[in-house]
């Protein structure tokens, strides 16, 4: 799946729990052409990892950001 497909505001607004919906289909989107799909994508980025990891690490390896999201998470503990 393409993360941009959807923004978080839209996901975060669907209303799960609706239960006068059950009949509603669920939200699907498609891309108009495989050229939509690959206009920002790179040579073999569907092997490697979510768009969501690949947009945070702000093009740092991924031992790099994993110790870097490491470092934040030890001291958002502390500062708690």
């Amino acid at each position: 799946t393409d993360s941009l497909l959807f923004e978080w505001q839209e996901l975060l607004l669907l209303d799960l729990e609706d239960k006068e919906t059950e009949a509603t289909l669920p939200v699907m989107r498609l891309l108009e052409s495989e050229a939509a799909g690959r206009h920002m994508q790179q040579p073999f980025s569907f092997n490697r990892y979510p768009s969501d990891v690949t947009d945070l690490s702000n093009g740092q390896t991924v031992a790099e950001f994993a110790e870097a999201f490491y470092k934040k998470v030890q001291t958002a503990a502390v500062t708690d």
